[in-house]
């Protein structure tokens, strides 16, 4: 039981690693692109969790309009498919759909 156990941590683990460096590389595109400049960037790695810099990324890119989406969207989907692929097909775009 104590073998589980570990193996959940450190898969974990390695979601944890991976959701960081999906965040870093959307930040570096859109930074690189003039979306995001290094004070927003500053403004979201102040957040020690995770959640909290995904909150306040999303929050940033939809204040700064279509564009700014737009590259959001072609950074997650460079940086990290599978997820985007889920969010399209998630309950939340489901449900958004629905009451459309």
């Amino acid at each position: 039981m104590g073998w589980e156990h570990q193996a959940g941590s450190e898969d974990e683990q390695v979601v944890k690693n991976n959701r960081i460096q999906w965040l870093d590389m959307v930040l570096d595109t859109l930074q690189g692109d003039g979306i995001l400049s290094a004070s927003n960037r500053d403004a979201i790695n102040i957040y020690a969790l995770q959640k909290e810099k995904n909150r306040v990324l999303v929050d940033l890119v939809l204040s700064k309009g279509e564009k700014a989406q737009e590259a959001f969207y072609g950074a997650l989907r460079q940086s990290d498919p599978f997820l985007l692929q889920e969010l399209e097909n998630g309950p939340i775009r489901e449900e958004v759909c629905s009451t459309h």
